[in-house]
């Protein structure tokens, strides 16, 4: 094989891993989940890595006050990137 073949090789593998990367790599997406407690159902949002999720009309429940979406225990700021699949839980005032 002369230098000129082994080159045009090389190219096509260099071009064959790449393209299998970005095929592989892809966009990946996280599922947002709501807990609404008790609550009417909201449904789970699927969203693109590093997007964000758009607030949805809040749950209703009789008799009580909705406090707002809770991550860990802790208010959901809606300009959160979403990197990770999750559950957002509704809190209540009763």
């Amino acid at each position: 094989m002369n230098k000129k073949m082994i080159g045009i090789i090389a190219a096509v593998v260099v071009v064959v891993i790449v393209a299998l990367l970005f095929i592989f790599s892809g966009n990946k997406y996280y599922e947002v989940r709501f807990d609404s407690v008790g609550g009417t159902t909201i449904e789970t949002q699927k969203v693109a890595k590093n997007e964000l999720i758009y607030k949805r009309v809040d749950p209703q429940k009789d008799g009580c006050t909705f406090l707002g979406w809770y991550l860990d225990g802790e208010l959901f700021d809606f300009r959160t990137p979403i990197t990770r699949d999750i559950t957002l839980v509704a809190r209540w005032l009763e």
